[in-house]
């Protein structure tokens, strides 16, 4: 069963929400996922503990990365599509998201580009309407402040 993620006082359940109104989910095989520890990222000249995030951030300065899923930021979740490794530091991933927000929702397409930088930091590079660039750093789950240390993510990371 999926659960839905409090994000910061916000329900993120767009897998689950994507069922119920009979969106298009992702039909992810092994070869989807990134060769990455899955879990949280926060932006790189952050404290794990000390970062600050607004929920109409564009670019948050937290994401959750999992086998096949990413969070854009609050009320977007994404499950990957298709990832294509363009070289050994360079993946391009196609993503079906779903945003969801005071009963409001919408799908659309994303993509993202994932440069591995190495020891737990990774790029990401969003595209569309506002191109951002960010390098983030993996951060065990029980180094970040509530919620986040608390949450139950177990059906992301798979």
């Amino acid at each position: 069963m999926i659960r839905p993620i409090p994000f910061a006082g916000l329900l993120l359940a767009p897998v689950l929400l994507m069922s119920a109104v009979g969106l298009r989910t992702a039909t992810a095989s092994p070869e989807t996922s990134l060769p990455i520890d899955f879990g949280f990222y926060v932006r790189e000249e952050v404290a794990c503990r000390n970062f600050e995030w607004l929920p109409a951030d564009v670019d948050p300065p937290i994401k959750l990365v999992g086998k096949r899923y990413m969070s854009l930021n609050a009320g977007t979740g994404c499950d990957f599509t298709s990832v294509e490794r363009k070289n050994d530091q360079l993946f391009e991933v196609a993503m079906a998201c779903v945003f969801f927000m005071g009963g409001q929702h919408d799908s659309f397409d994303h993509r993202v580009t994932f440069r591995l930088l190495g020891a737990g930091r990774v790029e990401i590079a969003n595209s569309g309407s506002v191109i951002t660039t960010s390098v983030f750093r993996y951060c065990p789950q029980d180094q970040l402040p509530e919620p986040f240390s608390r949450n139950d993510i177990s059906d992301r990371l798979r």
